[in-house]
């Protein structure tokens, strides 16, 4: 997969997911580290993001899921998605 890619998803995240970009450690300033390691949440993120990109095939169609079904891209449904995972293990 090309950086491109990561990075256009990583941009569609950043801006439409609180809890994505909230998940970024901040610097001494007080400003968001965009360039720090992505967080196991956030890799989730952007996976689900590559997917809906590969079923809806354009940008604006996946902000606008994105927008209208922000719960599927909470915290909270990361740990369930982890939980289901861990028990099929």
């Amino acid at each position: 997969m090309a950086r491109s890619t990561l990075c256009a998803w990583e941009n569609i995240a950043f801006w439409r997911i609180e809890s994505f970009r909230n998940a970024y450690p901040k610097t001494h300033d007080g400003s968001l580290d965009r360039e720090s390691p992505l967080s196991p949440y956030q890799s989730w993120v952007l996976g689900r993001v590559g997917r809906l990109m590969a079923q809806l095939r354009r940008g604006d169609r996946v902000k606008g899921y994105i927008a209208k079904n922000p719960n599927d891209f909470s915290r909270y449904r990361y740990q369930q998605a982890f939980q289901q995972i861990q028990k099929g293990a």
